[in-house]
């Protein structure tokens, strides 16, 4: 069943199929290069319109009960068996990936300044197409940034034989409500950056241009020594197949270390994701430049133009150095010395 309508799906009690607001058709899928995202245990047309009425952003919806196929969609439709690519636009242009970005904050910490910082002035994971926070309690940052809430003690423990913080549980916990909200799907690539992560979306997009979505996804590993978590980066179909597959991998590694490994979140992801998921890992070792990751004597520069991030910069004062000096032309000069800081004209576009 293909449904398709130019002034969106009305908000209204839902009950049977209705005709009079919208044009039905059998044997069509809807056909796009705007699909907002699939969604699994839809089991009637009636099920699926319900959802595209609660989704602000879908103007159709397809369901295929033959094919077992199921989706949402913002505009038309198109014959059944068509299948939209999102490489490239009608005039062969490569498209523009485009990243939601997200991070976990610890409440009444260093992290809510500095995160307030970002999200007033449009930097970090607030220059990514769409960009969220998280916390264990629902916090306000800022004048209007208001946090997603993780049910999850924040408390992490260092451990084990790198004496790293041992947050897989709690990691765990954020990305299922990240996949539960359901916003990374509208995107092709989904970031988790840390508060204290000097990060430029817009290198990442150039980075990220470079490669193909496959079927189970890829990911970057961002070090020599193993994907580091102050920045990590996955594709639309990585993060779905590490949602489906990490309990696979939690008893994997229970098994082999005879008990819980103690491993940090960045490790247990990039050990489950690539052996165990086989989900394709790429090196990209200029995605982050940190100190547990052999940098250069002069990394905190930050003058290294091509590296995506650096981290840490715990203190605002230094994230707000770094990023004066990795892009200049953002902000004002000398917005760091005086601690206040006013966006260049260009820096909003």
């Amino acid at each position: 069943v293909g449904v398709s309508t130019s002034r969106g799906l009305p908000v209204a009690e839902v009950g049977e199929l209705d005709p009079s607001w919208c044009e039905f058709k059998e044997g069509y899928d809807i056909d796009t290069d705007g699909a907002l995202y699939e969604m699994e245990g839809i089991v009637s047309a009636n099920a699926c319109m319900e959802k595209c009425r609660s989704e602000s952003r879908c103007g159709a919806f397809t369901w295929g009960k033959a094919r077992n196929q199921w989706g949402l969609t913002n505009v038309q439709d198109g014959e059944a068996g068509e299948k939209q690519e999102d490489e490239a636009d009608d005039e062969g242009d490569p498209v523009t990936p485009t990243l939601y970005c997200f991070a976990l904050i610890v409440p009444g910490s260093y992290e809510e300044d500095l995160v307030a910082w970002q999200y007033e002035f449009g930097v970090g994971i607030f220059a990514c197409d769409e960009a969220a926070i998280y916390s264990n309690r629902s916090i306000q940052v800022g004048r209007s940034l208001v946090s997603g809430v993780v049910n999850i003690d924040l408390t992490a423990h260092k451990g084990g034989e790198f004496g790293t913080a041992l947050n897989t549980d709690i990691f765990r916990a954020v990305w299922n409500q990240v996949v539960a909200d359901a916003r990374y799907s509208l995107y092709s690539w989904t970031v988790k950056s840390d508060p204290d992560t000097v990060f430029f979306a817009k290198r990442l997009v150039d980075v990220v241009q470079q490669y193909k979505e496959t079927e189970k996804g890829l990911y970057i590993n961002n070090c020599r020594m193993g994907m580091h978590g102050p920045l990590e980066v996955f594709s639309k179909n990585a993060v779905q197949t590490w949602y489906k597959g990490a309990d696979i991998c939690d008893l994997h590694f229970y098994k082999l270390c005879s008990g819980p490994c103690l491993w940090g979140e960045d490790m247990f992801i990039d050990q489950c994701l690539g052996p165990i998921l086989n989900v394709k890992r790429v090196n990209y070792y200029h995605l982050l430049t940190e100190d547990h990751c052999d940098p250069p004597e002069d990394w905190r520069s930050c003058q290294d133009s091509k590296s995506v991030s650096f981290h840490p910069f715990k203190n605002l004062h230094e994230y707000q150095t770094c990023l004066a000096s990795a892009d200049p032309g953002m902000f004002q000069p000398g917005f760091a010395a005086s601690g206040q800081v006013e966006a260049a004209d260009d820096a909003r576009g």
